[in-house]
């Protein structure tokens, strides 16, 4: 087992200590970590994006987990496209989207 720390950043916390086998289990670890923090203090979510890092035991960065909540772009309106289509020179009204 190797030893990893997970930092979740902008939070005024210790690191957590953590044993895996690969920087892919101490990944699984960090996202349920970070699953449980949100749940734990749901206004941290206001924050609107996240970092986790996972560093070894001799401190180096091993990777960064971004998460990032990013509000949908409307839909678009598919009325105001069959009516331009209606207007084609054509005349179908068919319209490829």
């Amino acid at each position: 087992m190797a030893k990893f720390f997970i930092k979740l950043d902008g939070i005024e916390q210790r690191e957590i200590e953590i044993d895996a086998e690969t920087v892919e289990e101490a990944r699984d670890r960090a996202i349920v970590t970070l699953g449980g923090y949100l749940q734990e203090n749901p206004s941290y979510a206001d924050h609107r994006q996240w970092r986790v890092d996972i560093q070894d035991a001799l401190r180096r960065h091993q990777m960064y987990i971004i998460v990032a909540c990013v509000e949908a772009a409307p839909r678009p309106n598919l009325a105001s496209y069959e009516s331009v289509a209606a207007h084609l020179p054509n005349g179908s009204g068919d319209v490829a989207l």
